[in-house]
């Protein structure tokens, strides 16, 4: 048996459980809103470009370790049960590789966020010069657009041990069902079929991790662009906090004008002044019907 065949009989067990989505209803918003810096504000409005993060260098990158918590967690309960010997050896060797950079070795993945509300003080903290800046309001169903045509993925963030948790230890469950099937199916391949059944639960925790958090951010109500590049050549670096912080650009469609709604400017002292700035901006950049709102959050001198 070669590697092909062992993933293929792996793939044929698993049954329909494995990657499948919760089917659970999540109120789609209208707007999703961009939190960001004076300057990153400018530079969206003049190149028409978003930039999408390395997820391994975002400020809430420890998401990542959660999702491998939770994982880990999965594995423990399963070993409890009564398994086949052929099953704990795959159990312990997917173990290693709950690590970050065992799990994504060679692969490279970037996300651009969004937040649910216009007006958050822990966003305005993190994201916009401390309440400097401006949470962009971007149209959804535009965006959902966008993202289809680039082939890119657009989704809710889960917060907690939740639906996704759910489904990755039924993803875990069904590989093991496989491959102690295919083990009986194909005596003496037991090293290449434990190897296909590994390459599967990487795949599955690639595919479940990025939508989980910690429930301590759950305030944010967070939306995600993700994308995986094929040309690492077309990386870029900006200047980050310790380190320089990797990114891509996404290209926003230029045949029609950007989907911006509205805009919120941070807390001022000089809120007035903060919104007209705002408008006279919007319209040398074609965009005099987007509406300016200013944050209601009172400022703390």
């Amino acid at each position: 048996m070669d590697s092909k065949e062992a993933a293929a009989c792996i793939r044929s067990e698993m049954g329909s459980t494995w990657l499948a989505f919760s089917g659970r209803v999540h109120p789609l918003p209208t707007t999703l809103f961009h939190y960001t810096s004076q300057a990153g504000l400018l530079g969206i409005l003049s190149s028409k470009v978003l930039w999408a993060t390395n997820v391994l260098y975002m400020n809430d990158s420890s998401e990542l370790v959660y999702g491998l918590s939770l994982a880990r967690q999965i594995l423990s309960d399963l070993r409890g049960e009564v398994l086949p010997n052929v099953a704990l050896k795959f159990l312990n060797r997917g173990e290693e590789f709950l690590d970050v950079s065992k799990l994504l070795p060679g692969r490279q993945f970037f996300a651009f966020c969004f937040c649910e509300a216009p007006d958050l003080l822990s966003q305005w903290r993190t994201y916009a010069d401390r309440g400097g800046g401006y949470a962009i309001g971007f149209d959804k169903q535009k965006i959902s657009h966008f993202v289809a045509e680039k082939r890119l993925s657009l989704f809710p963030m889960e917060y907690g041990p939740g639906t996704n948790s759910k489904l990755l230890s039924d993803d875990i469950r069904a590989l093991v069902h496989a491959f102690d099937t295919c083990n009986q199916k194909w005596p003496g391949a037991e090293k290449v079929l434990l190897s296909a059944a590994v390459e599967a639960l990487k795949i599955s925790l690639i595919f479940r991790l990025f939508w989980l958090k910690h429930p301590g951010f759950a305030e944010e109500k967070e939306w995600r662009i993700l994308a995986e590049p094929g040309d690492l050549s077309k990386v870029r670096f900006r200047q980050g906090q310790g380190t320089l912080v990797p990114y891509i650009e996404l290209d926003l469609p230029s045949s029609d004008k950007m989907p911006i709604q509205e805009i919120t400017h941070g807390p001022s002292s000089h809120p007035l002044l903060a919104a007209q700035a705002l408008e006279w901006l919007l319209k040398e950049n074609g965009l005099p019907n987007v509406e300016v709102h200013g944050s209601v959050i009172p400022l703390r001198a």
